[in-house]
């Protein structure tokens, strides 16, 4: 709930809102009686938080332009310009309302101060006995430009004209949208307090005029620029009022009820007064942020920031101890689900291994002696792989080449079988025979130096080769070029059969190394006797392939 104290500078009147509602207002004379009733008041009424929402005649408005600087620099030039025009005065208040539009583009600034606080000093004194907790006071021109948008005033140049007490009339103009001058004018002939329609068309068309004339003084209103006036009456007045005033080049009219801004606002309570526009500024104060008022005073707030301190606090705490018991809840509520989660696995776990046990129980020990199985199975597929490679298998495809007339001269006179490992392979090929260098034999090159690769079966077992020793000798009369193609194309022939992997010449019938010094015919420097003495003989290595049927 809100409770705001409303002061036109004569009587003080108490409303009392609830979000929309109004529950309750009251109102109190400037006399003895008067000052008795509102101490009675609020040593009675429940300590609520305070607003003071003032209406004054006497309170002034300035338009200053300072030049746009920093933050800090901008407050004490307008600590300066505070100091300069209201010196003397206790309630000042000044606000940026934007920036000029041509030269440097300084801030545009208005300053406004109440020039009549005596009148308010004797109400803030009885608040004040009554520890009252006054969160500040408001001005009624300052909170103005809340009606702009439910009265569609859009216009550059908006004069907003209202009356809430019966002796006088609120003028505020906007210049696009920024409260730029207030003024209350009184009145005190009788049509006027009885309001006769046609008073009030009078009095509102001087009160526009006079505005206007300021306006053009001040060039705020320019040539070919027209005032549009939003009037707000009682819905009963508006028809005769509206009836009353005439527009003109200058100052243009519109008129709306206070009824239909109670709608607006969705404003509802059995108090709402529809005659003066008090009970809606009283509600727009009541939604203003608390913390921003106009011209309390630090000395004057002082209990209601405490207050305001203490609820924060308060408020602090107990959501914090809501939100901690919310969450010992739910860890309570998780804690439960997770032992109905762990009961309902446990449960199903006994059932499935249960299930296992009936139906697993006549596999399980065959299962264990699987590996077994396996190892045996391996070992028996690597003996058939073995019986296969046999020297035997070898006969055919060796008796094809050797039995070619081509080679005919070249007599097979030894066959030696053997299998070794990989590493066992490379030493035979280093060491067997009589070798080559290995730059003059590419095949020695490939297979007789060291190496890291090492073969392995389908069971993960290091491979064993096959290794073929043919040893011979060359009969009949040939030349050394005609023996070294005879043995090439015999080495060639030996290479292309399916099951041989590679054919090393070991040894040559003739000597092919370059300190044998041959040449195509057998000369002089080498004599015939030396070649037949043994020099025909041949020797080749034959590596099958690892899955040769040798």
């Amino acid at each position: 709930m809100e409770r705001i104290l409303y002061f036109s500078g004569y009587r003080m009147k108490v409303f009392e809102w609830s979000g929309e509602e109004l529950v309750g207002s009251c109102s109190f004379e400037p006399d003895e009686d008067g000052f008795a009733s509102f101490e009675q008041y609020l040593a009675d009424a429940i300590p609520l938080p305070a607003r003071l929402l003032v209406d004054l005649m006497k309170e002034e408005f300035r338009r200053e332009n300072i030049p746009h600087v920093n933050v800090r620099d901008r407050r004490r030039l307008i600590d300066r310009l505070l100091e300069r025009h209201y010196r003397e005065r206790e309630y000042v208040h000044a606000r940026v309302i934007g920036r000029s539009r041509s030269g440097r583009r300084d801030d545009q600034v208005l300053i406004s101060a109440l020039t009549s606080a005596d009148v308010l000093n004797p109400w803030l004194e009885r608040m004040d006995n009554a520890r009252v907790r006054l969160a500040g006071i408001w001005s009624l021109p300052l909170i103005t430009h809340r009606l702009l948008r439910p009265l569609k005033a859009k216009e550059e140049h908006s004069l907003v004209i209202t009356r809430q007490i019966d002796t006088s009339l609120r003028t505020t103009y906007f210049g696009n949208g920024k409260l730029l001058l207030s003024r209350q004018v009184g009145f005190e002939d009788e049509d006027w307090m009885n309001n006769k329609p046609e008073t009030v068309a009078d009095h509102i068309e001087r009160g526009a005029f006079d505005v206007d004339a300021f306006l053009v003084n001040q060039r705020l209103l320019g040539s070919g620029e027209h005032l549009q006036v939003h009037c707000v009456l009682p819905e009963e007045q508006l028809q005769e009022v509206q009836a009353g005033v005439t527009d003109t080049d200058a100052i243009k009219y519109k008129f709306s009820s206070i009824e239909q801004l109670h709608r607006s606002f969705k404003l509802r309570g059995a108090e709402i007064r529809s005659d003066r526009m008090d009970t809606l500024f009283t509600y727009l104060c009541s939604t203003e942020p608390v913390l921003r008022d106009h011209y309390g005073k630090s000395t004057q707030k002082r209990r209601f920031n405490h207050y305001f301190l203490d609820s924060l606090i308060t408020q602090a705490a107990e959501l914090g101890t809501l939100l901690f018991v919310t969450t010992a809840v739910l860890l309570a509520l998780n804690s439960i689900q997770l032992r109905q989660e762990v009961a309902a696995f446990a449960t199903e776990r006994t059932r499935i291994q249960q299930r296992y046990e009936r139906e697993f129980e006549t596999v399980e020990p065959r299962l264990n002696t699987a590996g077994t199985v396996r190892d045996s199975v391996v070992a028996v597929e690597a003996l058939q792989r073995e019986a296969l490679r046999t020297p035997q298998a070898m006969f055919e495809p060796l008796g094809q080449v050797l039995g070619d007339p081509e080679f005919a001269s070249l007599q097979l006179q030894r066959l030696e079988w053997q299998k070794y490992s990989a590493e066992e392979a490379k030493q035979l090929l280093q060491s067997a025979g009589e070798p080559l260098r290995t730059d003059e034999n590419p095949y020695r090159q490939q297979y007789g130096s060291g190496g890291d690769d090492e073969e392995y079966d389908d069971s993960g077992q290091q491979g064993r080769r096959a290794v073929l020793q043919l040893r011979g000798s060359v009969t009949g009369d040939m030349s050394y070029a005609t023996t070294v193609a005879r043995m090439q194309a015999m080495a060639d022939r030996l290479r292309a059969l399916e099951e041989v992997s590679e054919v090393l010449l070991l040894r040559m019938p003739v000597d092919v190394r370059d300190r044998a010094r041959f040449t195509d015919q057998l000369g002089s420097e080498v004599s015939e006797e030396a070649l037949l003495a043994g020099a025909n003989r041949f020797e080749l290595l034959l590596l099958l392939k690892e899955d040769a049927r040798a």
